[in-house]
């Protein structure tokens, strides 16, 4: 009698799942290197995967499911003038790049959502003692236009180093050239009612865009 033909075994125990992230699980850019990514760049880029405002997602995805109110959110606004679909979020400063308790909630809040675990390197967190607490950071955005010009070419995600928020830090180690800032542009008169992103982290994505429509931070003026 001939030996029945054997067949492959199944492993019928449940397999173990990693955990699910409620955002999509965005990489940060840079890390390791001088040009890490800032946090206010992240939150920007992770806004636009998601194809929403940055209000709405700090406002209305972060603050509103995370362990409380984050910093920069007023969940108050919301009703005042009638605006009860306001998310509550203007805008944040370089700060948030910073060290302290805001950044400190920022991160937890996102590595949350999205199982991230690297986001304090985002930041100066890693050398809150070293560090000075005040003019670590410049009050208007500034960048490179070269390196814009350069990832967009070579098809690269755009963002903003961390390096770039630095007060220290007026010129852009790869291209040797002085940064461009947000002041400089918005002294070249733009449209009136225009506003130029200023701020590190706007309501609305602001990477690489200029306040002039159909122009981009790495055009030459």
């Amino acid at each position: 009698m001939r030996n029945p033909r054997p067949f492959d075994s199944w492993e019928l125990a449940v397999p173990a799942l990693p955990a699910r992230s409620r955002l999509y699980s965005l990489a940060p850019i840079g890390v390791g290197t001088a040009f890490v990514e800032g946090l206010t760049s992240y939150v920007s880029r992770l806004a636009a995967a998601h194809s929403v405002s940055v209000g709405n997602l700090v406002g209305r995805e972060l603050s509103d499911n995370g362990p409380g109110p984050l910093p920069l959110v007023h969940p108050s606004k919301r009703l005042q003038n009638g605006r009860s679909l306001f998310h509550g979020f203007a805008g944040a400063s370089y700060s948030l790049n910073g060290a302290g308790d805001s950044p400190r909630l920022w991160i937890e809040v996102l590595e949350a959502k999205t199982c991230r675990r690297e986001l304090r390197v985002l930041t100066l967190l890693p050398f809150e003692e070293i560090l000075p607490d005040t003019k670590l950071f410049r009050k208007r955005r500034a960048w490179c236009p070269d390196c814009f010009r350069g990832w967009r070419k070579g098809g690269d995600h755009l963002y903003d180093p961390l390096l770039w928020s630095l007060r220290p830090v007026s010129f852009c180690p790869l291209h040797r050239n002085l940064f461009r800032n947000a002041a400089l542009v918005q002294s070249r008169q733009p449209p009136a009612g225009v506003l130029h992103p200023s701020r590190a982290l706007f309501a609305v994505p602001t990477l690489a865009r200029s306040s002039i429509p159909g122009r981009s931070l790495g055009e030459r003026s």
